[in-house]
């Protein structure tokens, strides 16, 4: 319950409207995609293994690198993701701000400096 507290609305609802889109791209998605290319992979390697073992065992050589790379980047991309994730947190954060005091809002006729808040943050974003 501390937890809900600190963190704000906010983190929560970004939860559930767009980390869960990513979830569900990169993991469903990857897993069904992983399966996919393992048997195309295998397939083509037997093949391959079949037509000229030589050449087989210098293209496996070869393609070690940009493995390697991919894997660097991944990382990188994973960082990215986690910070996009807290800034819609923080950005949603905002908007449920702004709608649930629009009344004072008004009432204060406060609206070109919540436009120019909304502006920057949704520019940062």
């Amino acid at each position: 319950m501390n937890s809900f507290n600190q963190e704000g609305e906010g983190t929560y609802i970004s939860g559930f409207s767009n980390d869960l889109k990513v979830i569900e791209e990169n993991y469903l998605e990857g897993n069904f995609n992983l399966i996919l290319h393992l048997l195309t992979f295998i397939g083509g390697l037997a093949a391959m293994f079949y037509l000229n073992w030589i050449i087989t065992l210098c293209i496996l050589f070869a393609s070690t690198f940009p493995i390697l790379v991919s894997s660097f980047f991944g990382k990188k991309i994973m960082q990215n993701e986690q910070i996009v994730s807290s800034k819609n947190a923080t950005f949603i954060e905002l908007v449920k701000d702004l709608l649930t005091g629009f009344i004072t809002i008004k009432s204060f006729n406060a609206d070109s400096q919540v436009i120019e808040v909304f502006k920057k943050r949704n520019e940062e974003l």
